[in-house]
C-alpha cells in the first residue's frame, strides 16, 4: 500500500474479502490487487462476488485478463504490473 501511495496511486486497505466488499460499495476503483489465499474468502471469489467476471480462478489456468503477479515479487515488478493494467 505505501508503495503504491508513494508512486502517487489512491490507495485503500482491506484486511479481508468482507472489508474489501464495504471498501467496493463506497469507492469507486480502477484496480484491485488481492491475495489469492485469505482467511474467509479467497481473492477469486473477491472477485466473482464484487462483480468481475471470472467464476474460477487457479493458478494453472489464470484467464488471460486477470494478471497473476507470484510471491515473492519485488516493488519493481508489482511497479510495472499496476502501470500495464491501468494503461489498459
Amino acid at each position: 500500500m505505501e508503495a503504491l501511495s508513494s508512486r502517487g496511486y489512491r490507495t485503500y486497505e482491506a484486511r479481508s474479502g468482507t472489508e474489501a466488499l464495504d471498501v467496493l460499495k463506497r469507492k469507486v476503483i480502477d484496480l484491485m490487487v488481492t491475495d489469492a489465499i485469505m482467511p474467509g474468502m479467497s481473492g477469486a471469489e473477491l472477485m466473482v462476488t464484487s462483480g468481475y467476471t471470472v467464476t474460477e480462478m487457479s493458478f494453472a489456468d489464470t484467464p488471460k485478463n486477470v494478471p497473476l503477479l507470484r510471491k515473492p515479487y519485488n516493488l519493481t515488478e508489482l511497479y510495472h504490473m499496476v502501470a500495464d493494467v491501468l494503461r489498459q
